[in-house]
Order: C-alpha cells, then structure tokens, then sequence
C-alpha cells in the first residue's frame, strides 16, 4: 500500500470537519476485504467540499502476477459510463436539438418497431421506458460495436409499456441513448471522440476514454471476480467482455470507459459545483438540478 501524507489528509479532514478516525474505518474494511481476496485492490478517494480527505491505494492491480495497485492505475468504471452518456444526451438537450419528451423514434426511426414508438428519451434516461435487463442476443465482442447492438436493440419488443414501471436496464436503454447522441452530431463525430471533446478534455479527465488506448495498457486493471459471494455476477461474460476491449469498442451503458480514481473525482466535483470545473461548464447549474432530482417517486 502506498503510505498516505497523514500530515496533509489531517489538515484537510480538519479544514472539512470530517472525523478521521472515521475515515481509517473505511481504510481498515478495504484491507481486510483484499486480504480476504474479495477483490485484489482498490484506489480510494473521498473529497469534502472539494477538499480530498481520503486517498488510499491499496493492495494489487492483479493478484495472480503480482501487479501493485498504482495511483495511476486505469479501471473499467462499469455504470459509471451511464453518467457520462446522461451527461453528453442533456447537453444536446440544452442545445435545443431535443427534449426530454421527444420520442427516441424521431432520431432513431428503426427504433419503432415492436411497440416502442412511443418510449421517450426522458423515460429510458429513468430507467421507466420498459426495455429488459438482458443484454441482446449478439456475440460478446459484437456488443462494443455500437451499429450492431443498436439494430439488435431496436428489433426487440418491450418487456412493461413504457411509463409504468422503474425496471433497470442494465445495457440496452443507455446503448440507444449514446446512439441518439452520435446521430444528433453534426460532425458526424464517432461517440468516443464526443466524449472525448465535449466531457472528458473540457473537464481535465486526460486519463478517461472510451476503449482501449495504447498508454492505458501498462496501467489497466483487468476485471476479475473473485468474491464468491457473489452469484449474481457472469464471471465468464465479464472477462470476455473486458478482454474483447479495443481502441474503437463503444458501449455507452458500461464496460469499456476506462479512467482513473482522480479523473472520477474530478467528474463528480464537476457536477458538485453545478456542471462546471476550473472555469469549464458542460452543463448549466439547472440541468444538473434537474439530473440529480429523484424523477421516480419512491
């Protein structure tokens, strides 16, 4: 484990009235989780009104080679692409090019089939659109291919009429949402490139991509399942999906955005302070407003 700067995180926890002592607790918990091989290691921080008053690094990048976890380590960042395709769809909301309520068949029209013309944009960034949790039925290494999984997607019928239901959509809603976003680009920009140039670089996120970039490689943590205490985890569909990665794999809902436990923090403090940081807005203070608002009830 990579010793702490006790005397700075001290001075920080004081300026941010958070309990140290507290924060060690968390500390302890993510050893003995490593040592009890839950998982091999982790980066952890934590801020406070912008303050950092936890920075861990903690146990392997890859227990089996014996990889250290570094600060700089890259990780698979899972769900976390849901926010970041949510936060590139409403910036084409405050542009005007579409609302909350435009059906997602006005920019995909193949969308329609099967009963979803009606589905809103607002309703599968809520997860209320009635789309099924299950990934469609294409070839692992296919499901990065953004082209290939937007037809499978859209030759689906829904699972609940739209509106009725919260029921996640753990891939298919936020695949059609990325591709609502690549067709709305006037450039004709690939989605990765749109994160890139309009989330990831105004921010300072030089360590976030979609896929695999070749000075990732020597710092990428592969996604392992160790805990077997968790059944509800596809070890087998998870490896093969980490490892089908490469530079162009686009999959909007989670999987291959690989950044760092900084380039996390920095995303999450930009919404923090209302949709901008270092003087770089991405969205207004009122959208965030808005995306952050419990939109379902209970």
């Amino acid at each position: 484990m990579t010793p702490p700067d006790t005397d700075r995180i001290d001075q920080a926890c004081r300026e941010a009235g958070v309990d140290r002592q507290a924060l060690r607790r968390i500390e302890e918990r993510v050893e003995a989780d490593v040592k009890a091989s839950r998982y091999d290691g982790a980066r952890v921080m934590m801020a406070r009104g912008g303050v950092t008053v936890l920075d861990l690094t903690i146990g392997y990048a890859h227990r089996d080679s014996g990889k250290p976890m570094q600060r700089d380590s890259v990780f698979s960042v899972m769900s976390i692409s849901k926010v970041m395709t949510a936060v590139a769809l409403l910036q084409r909301v405050e542009r005007g090019q579409i609302s909350l309520l435009t059906p997602v068949a006005q920019v995909i029209p193949e969308f329609a089939q099967r009963g979803k013309g009606l589905v809103t944009i607002g309703q599968i960034l809520t997860h209320t659109a009635g789309m099924s949790m299950n990934q469609p039925a294409l070839p692992v290494d296919q499901l990065g291919q953004l082209d290939k999984s937007v037809a499978a997607i859209c030759a689906l019928p829904l699972e609940t009429a739209p509106g009725e239901q919260v029921s996640y959509s753990a891939m298919m809603g936020y695949t059609i949402l990325g591709e609502v976003v690549r067709r709305l680009d006037a450039a004709g920009r690939p989605l990765r490139t749109i994160l890139d140039e309009d989330v990831f670089g105004p921010l300072g996120m030089r360590d976030t991509a979609w896929g695999m970039r070749a000075h990732f490689e020597g710092r990428r943590v592969p996604v392992v399942v160790r805990d077997a205490d968790a059944p509800e985890l596809n070890r087998k569909f998870i490896s093969e999906r980490d490892n089908s990665v490469i530079e162009s794999t686009e999959l909007p809902s989670g999987g291959a955005t690989f950044s760092t436990a900084q380039d996390i923090l920095r995303f999450a403090e930009a919404l923090r302070q209302h949709g901008a940081l270092d003087g770089q807005r991405v969205l207004s203070p009122a959208m965030v407003q808005l995306m952050t608002r419990n939109q379902t009830g209970s």
